[in-house]
């Protein structure tokens, strides 16, 4: 758009300026809350990262007790299996 002297000076001029500018702030504003929802979404997506991340690490604690316990079972029963055997040849 090419702009002439006399149009910067004309009345309409400065109310499409003054339009123009609120627009501006307004689009300005937006793109500061897009930022602060931008990064409220990255603490976010790290948060989710890190919550699965520790599910991931219970889930490997949670599988070494239940090896811990099968192998603890084995040993009870044994360890019973014996007593009975020590009972019955004293």
């Amino acid at each position: 758009m090419i702009w002439t002297i006399s149009s910067l000076t004309s009345p309409k001029n400065k109310l499409r300026s003054k339009g123009n500018n609120d627009l501006v702030k307004t689009i300005n504003e937006q793109k500061e809350k897009i930022d602060i929802l931008n990064e409220a979404l990255d603490y976010k997506k790290e948060e989710v990262q890190a919550l699965y991340a520790e599910v991931k690490r219970l889930k490997n604690v949670e599988e070494s007790h239940q090896k811990l316990v099968g192998k603890l079972y084995l040993e009870i029963k044994q360890l019973k299996k014996d007593a009975e055997e020590m009972l019955l040849h004293p």
